[in-house]
């Protein structure tokens, strides 16, 4: 059990995991054309395939089956099918070794799906990435950064706008991060110096 927990917790961080799958990739050429998402995403792949080959060969072992039976309940049990048109062998070890395969599975494929989900919304954003620089500043844009309707914008009302536009920062975390600047800004002239850290730190009973 001990070596099962090791596996899943080194699975879980794949870029440190099956170390010759990296090798592969740089010595393939695929290391310079990849993103890491996509690099933790095909070593999932070929991890998975691999987990599912050797949960076939031990099914086809220890029940008796043939190679295309035991990777039909491999993969059935990976997918937490379960047909049970198959039986399992009743033996102890032959069970203690079916249940850790489906453990490592059902983990592994969860693990792969997780990381096509985040490689499909990482693709997805920067399609809306693109589109929001194709489309440049626009009226609409203009008039909805000028927070104090001034008729300007700075560069910082600019970014903040496309950094929530684009979700790249919560408008609340911007909220947060501005009372603590005001807060620090003891003078309030716009600027923090040493002497605004100095009755910061003083006002919070740190110096």
């Amino acid at each position: 059990m001990r070596l099962l927990f090791c596996f899943l917790l080194n699975f879980g961080n794949s870029s440190s995991w099956v170390p010759d799958i990296a090798v592969l990739f740089t010595v393939s050429g695929l290391d310079s054309t990849l993103g890491p998402l996509q690099r933790k995403m095909l070593t999932r792949v070929v991890v998975v395939m691999i987990i599912i080959m050797s949960g076939s060969l031990m099914m086809s072992l220890i029940n008796n089956l043939s190679i295309v039976d035991g990777l039909y309940l491999a993969v059935a049990s990976a997918t937490s099918i379960g047909y049970g048109d198959l039986g399992m062998t009743r033996h102890p070890v032959g069970r203690w070794l079916i249940i850790c395969y489906v453990v490592v599975a059902v983990v592994s494929l969860a693990m792969l799906f997780h990381s096509f989900c985040v490689l499909w919304m990482e693709y997805e954003h920067k399609k809306k990435v693109e589109a929001t620089v194709n489309e440049g500043v626009t009226l609409k844009m203009l008039r909805s950064m000028d927070h104090d309707h001034d008729g300007e914008v700075t560069r910082d009302e600019f970014l903040c706008f496309l950094l929530i536009k684009l979700a790249k920062v919560n408008p609340k975390l911007i909220d947060k991060l501005n009372d603590l600047f005001d807060e620090a800004d003891v003078d309030e002239n716009g600027m923090l110096d040493l002497n605004d850290i100095r009755l910061h730190q003083q006002m919070r009973g740190r110096y």
